[in-house]
């Protein structure tokens, strides 16, 4: 449906499909849409015009955007994470330092302070396309088993804590036993447990196991929003893992219908539900 009045947004575009649909959802709403590729995002399927940002140019951009008229902008997509303990941004002779020592989270709050207070309205991508998080109950032909209820209650304790300490999005859980923690992202975690999972394989009394993806506390749902899709299954059904678990209203889903045929066919379960955040005392 057409705004009566078209909207001026800035799409910040990482790595995924992700830029794609919000570009498209936005021109198909009448919005005109000016587009910034970060470094190490290339999208041959935006073929509109574009720039590419970094440090040096970063307030530049955003002070020219402004000047057009922008008030808008969408962050969409993955992000590579830079190797150093700050970057600094110039504008003229001013210059923005921002830590990237702590965690996603809060680095990221700092960028959003710097684009709000240029003058920009930030939007979510779930505000732009709320279609992605209208998700709720079990979605799969099959259902999660007692045994994997338990591994599901202690997968909320761990990533609540990690969301806590601003770590990660992402747990794996098999036999009550936290087998990962996502650190840099769900696919590297997921990669990373191939060995392990293949000493599961022979043993007949070790289950699937879950993942889990849901929400820090308390973050910023504009930016950084779990996401998952096609690729997060197949690393899934590759492992031999019984399901996943993501937080209902607050995790990106994408392409929901080949999702549910993967998982249907392979025979595991998706469950959407609100994360328990009430964290047991385990030790004293």
């Amino acid at each position: 449906m057409k705004n009566e009045e078209p909207r001026h947004f800035l799409l910040i575009a990482g790595r995924g499909s992700l830029p794609k649909l919000v570009y498209e959802e936005l021109v198909s709403c009448g919005d005109n849409v000016e587009i910034t590729f970060l470094p190490g995002s290339e999208h041959d399927d935006l073929t509109t015009r574009h720039t590419k940002i970094n440090p040096d140019n970063f307030l530049d951009l955003l002070q020219k955007y402004r000047g057009m008229g922008v008030e808008h902008v969408v962050l969409a997509g993955g992000v590579d994470r830079p190797n150093q303990t700050s970057i600094l941004f110039k504008h003229g002779e001013t210059n923005n330092q921002i830590n990237i020592m702590g965690g996603d989270d809060s680095i990221l709050k700092q960028f959003i302070t710097v684009i709000e207070e240029i003058g920009f309205k930030i939007w979510g991508v779930h505000q732009v396309i709320p279609q992605l998080i209208n998700h709720n109950g079990v979605l799969t032909d099959r259902s999660p088993s007692s045994a994997d209820k338990s591994d599901i209650i202690f997968a909320e304790e761990i990533v609540t804590s990690i969301g806590n300490a601003d770590i990660g999005q992402a747990a794996v859980v098999r036999n009550n036993r936290c087998i990962a923690v996502e650190t840099i992202s769900t696919d590297w975690m997921l990669d990373s447990i191939k060995d392990v999972y293949s000493t599961f394989a022979n043993n007949p009394d070790e289950r699937g196991g879950i993942l889990i993806k849901a929400s820090k506390p308390n973050q910023d749902l504009r930016v950084d929003l779990p996401t998952i899709g096609p690729n997060t299954i197949q690393r899934v059904v590759s492992l031999g893992m019984s399901g996943l678990v993501i937080e209902s209203g607050k995790v990106i889903l994408i392409d929901l219908p080949k999702v549910i045929q993967m998982a249907n066919q392979s025979g595991i379960f998706i469950w959407s539900k609100s994360i328990n955040r009430n964290i047991r005392e385990k030790y004293s």
